[in-house]
């Protein structure tokens, strides 16, 4: 009843704030990031968007409410540039790309069929199989155009 939830969470913010921290949470334990296999986190991610539609809505609704990440979901962008610093240097010229901004493009188009404008719907392809091909086929262009030859030495 409602006297237990406020008994457990305390406040009605309080009870907001560990919903969208486990949603996170899960996520980000369901969709683990291989910096050296960036096509494979985009499709996990799409994965993971298209089945769990709930984790947008409250995202949607936390970023209204508080516009501040929550600590637990920093600490896991922080791990994920710290895990793509180090294979960087495999990219582009030398700083040309942040680690976060990398993770941002790919996340973008991990999202992209769920963020879609409805009125662009219609028009886009329905099967997720094809958007999930889409998907990993634009990472690995993307990557593959940025990639510089080893050399060795």
């Amino acid at each position: 009843n409602k006297s237990l939830i406020y008994a457990y969470y305390g406040k009605k913010d309080d009870l907001f704030d560990r919903v969208v921290e486990r949603a996170f949470e899960s996520m980000h334990a369901a969709v683990p990031f291989a910096a050296d296999d960036i096509a494979g986190y985009a499709t996990a991610h799409f994965d993971y968007l298209t089945t769990h539609p709930d984790l947008l809505r409250i995202d949607a609704w936390r970023r209204l409410a508080r516009p501040d990440a929550t600590q637990p979901e920093q600490d896991a962008y922080t791990e994920q540039v710290a895990g793509f610093a180090g294979v960087q240097s495999a990219y582009g010229v030398d700083g040309q790309f942040r680690p976060a901004d990398v993770i941002i493009i790919v996340i973008a188009i991990a999202s992209a069929w769920v963020h879609a404008p409805d009125g662009l719907r219609p028009h886009a392809t329905q099967d997720l199989t094809r958007q999930r091909q889409l998907v990993a086929g634009a990472i690995t262009v993307l990557t593959k155009s940025q990639q510089r030859p080893r050399t060795t030495s």
